[in-house]
């Protein structure tokens, strides 16, 4: 047989392939639509699987541009999704649940505890996962499912769901789910990555028995070569579609019932608890707050908890308010501090936390002179008198002429004195030609409270 022939031979028969889809023999039938541009893609399909250490079969999906935000890239090392659950109608949105089972979950944690000494991993999951973590600093402004979502982003999650909206994250054209198809080959530099190629189109079906089937199509040029040595000579036989059909058995959700979270629980922190009498502030505290409250939320009392807290109690049918509450009151500045002590139920299945609040000093209503008139007489001869100004609800006195000792004696006798409470040394400064000492203290108030509780 000639060359010549042969070519010919086999360009008719790369022709004949052009003209086919390829779809593989031994597969069912696809499940057509028969009356509705948008196919039901509707199911359970198993796209990973792991082993002890999240190593295994990842979902082959990468190809596809409408999963791109919910699935990592096929490369992605371990701990792989091992359910999608696709649900709605695709004719607007579809929902798509995302599953790892309860063992993979029970393997994560094995491989992440046994990380570092002293068992540093598995203490830091179990306070992240607590409900006095949920409720402490910036996580107490999150909503639970904003919490849920930090720790999906710190540890493997069981469940992860996502919309998908026809129109922005895929189409239906002649009885198929279309998205664009798109190829990620990066090369062989990882600190310049080639961009991402869109080419061609993935489409996806049902089959009758049950599996989730894709074709992908793009134009691919077909090069022949007559002669490869040094470099191969040929000509292009031409461009054409290629098909690369794919398939995803049906399968049970890898996640069986609700996910879990303990952090959502009612708690009580240790030092939870009133002092009633403490102070007499509750009325501004509720001037203050009540304006921050929320309208699905009910303050349902204020308690004195200390010379410088209170304790709010708010009662709402759900957390949310809560954590628009608290983002109010830290927003605010009128209280040094912001905590929640307790989360729980009521007797109506109502929640209710109470939070606590530093208050702020109170300034004294007494004059700098007559706190000078009744400090003097504390003052040892060897110390001079520069300043006495308000500060943080008490006072400050600058002094210079004092040592250290010196010092110490007169933060003594002001606190042991009628007037005065709570003196402390603030600064001590040694120039080259005098000593300078600064004394914070409080003035004693008629019912037994200096200003930093009133």
């Amino acid at each position: 047989m000639g060359q010549h022939r042969r070519i010919t031979l086999a360009c008719l028969c790369l022709l004949l392939l052009a003209g086919c889809d390829g779809y593989p023999d031994g597969w069912s039938r696809l499940d057509r639509a028969l009356f509705s541009a948008c196919p039901d893609i509707s199911g359970t399909y198993r796209i990973g699987e792991n082993n002890e250490e999240g190593v295994g079969r990842s979902h082959n999906l990468e190809g596809a541009l409408m999963f791109r935000n919910i699935l990592p890239p096929r490369n992605a090392p371990r701990w792989h999704w091992e359910t999608m659950t696709i649900s709605g109608d695709a004719r607007e949105a579809l929902q798509v649940t995302l599953m790892r089972s309860a063992t993979t979950i029970e393997h994560f944690k094995v491989q992440l505890f046994a990380k570092g000494g002293m068992g540093y991993y598995r203490k830091q999951y179990e306070d992240m996962h607590s409900p006095a973590r949920r409720w402490s600093g910036g996580f107490a402004q999150m909503t639970d499912d904003e919490y849920a979502a930090n720790l999906e982003k710190l540890y493997v999650a069981p469940v992860e769901q996502h919309t998908l909206r026809r129109g922005k994250d895929y189409d239906c054209a002649g009885g198929w789910i279309t998205t664009t198809r798109m190829e990620n080959d990066p090369g062989p530099d990882h600190s310049q990555p080639r961009p991402d190629t869109f080419d061609g189109t993935v489409r996806f079906m049902r089959s009758v028995d049950g599996y989730l089937v894709a074709e992908a199509q793009h134009v691919e040029s077909h090069p022949f070569y007559l002669w490869c040595g040094d470099g191969c000579k040929g000509f292009n036989l031409g461009d054409w579609t290629d098909h690369d059909w794919r398939r995803w058995e049906p399968a049970t959700p890898a996640w069986q019932g609700e996910v879990p979270r303990p952090w959502a629980a009612p708690f009580v922190r240790e030092r939870y608890g009133a002092d009633s009498g403490s102070h007499t502030r509750q009325q501004e505290v509720r001037e203050l707050v009540q304006p921050l409250l929320p309208a699905d939320a009910t303050l349902a009392g204020i308690e004195a908890a200390g010379n410088r807290d209170v304790l709010l109690s708010v009662t709402s049918a759900s957390t949310t308010p809560f954590t628009r509450l608290i983002a109010a009151l830290e927003k605010s500045y009128r209280f040094t501090s912001v905590q929640v002590d307790a989360l729980a139920h009521d007797d109506k299945g109502n929640w209710q936390i109470a939070i606590r609040l530093g208050l702020k000093p109170q300034a004294s209503a007494t004059s700098t002179a007559d706190i000078q008139l009744r400090l003097l007489p504390l003052l040892p001869p060897q110390g001079t008198l520069q300043a006495i100004a308000p500060q943080d609800g008490g006072f400050s006195v600058t002094l210079r002429g004092l040592t250290h000792k010196q010092t110490d004696a007169l933060v003594q006798a002001i606190n042991q004195s009628a007037d005065f409470r709570g003196a402390s040394t603030q600064m001590f400064f040694v120039g080259a030609d005098y000593t300078e000492t600064r004394i914070r203290f409080f003035e004693e108030t008629a019912d037994g409270q200096d200003n930093a509780g009133r």
